[in-house]
């Protein structure tokens, strides 16, 4: 049994994960507070890469959960849940893409519904044209080779020609 002087007061403290509500007071031999141990709240939980708070509280009680949110072309793999001071983490994904194939083009290697972010492919162009580069996705954004027309090559021993 401990003893508490009048007008003195004392911090219990609470097994991991629960915090006290406060100290406990004596005043003329009563505690007039009393001191409960709480779930923790998280208070360290992350922005994920690439996203923004959403709605979530600098504070999350135990038990809650709040939505960050992701920039364009990312999506979220959840929502932040706080277990006794310890909250989940979660991610902001990048987009697949959409794929197209180019004008006076094929699709070549590029699968013909979706592709990854981060991934490349290499489309084909018909005869007579020329593809300028590889296709790409970049966080939802698909960005496809481009087929240009064929110049012709005149032969080196011929003069000048006007158009």
């Amino acid at each position: 049994k401990t003893l508490l002087e009048s007008k003195s007061q004392c911090q219990p403290q609470c097994n991991t994960g629960y915090v006290p509500s406060g100290p406990m007071v004596c005043e003329k031999g009563k505690l007039s507070q009393i001191t409960t141990c709480l779930p923790q709240p998280c208070t360290n939980w992350k922005t994920p890469a690439n996203g923004k708070e959403g709605d979530c509280p600098k504070s999350l009680p135990s038990g809650s959960s709040c939505q960050p949110q992701c920039k364009t072309g990312y999506t979220i793999s959840g929502k932040i849940t706080c277990n006794m001071g310890k909250p989940t983490v979660v991610s902001c994904n990048p987009n697949p893409c959409s794929t197209t194939k180019p004008t006076n083009g094929d699709w070549g290697s590029c699968p013909t519904k979706t592709i990854q972010s981060g991934k490349t492919c290499q489309a084909t162009c018909n005869q007579g044209y020329t593809i300028n580069g590889p296709s790409t996705c970049n966080a939802g954004t698909f960005t496809s080779g481009t087929c240009k027309e064929n110049t012709c090559q005149l032969p080196a021993n011929q003069a000048t020609i006007q158009p």
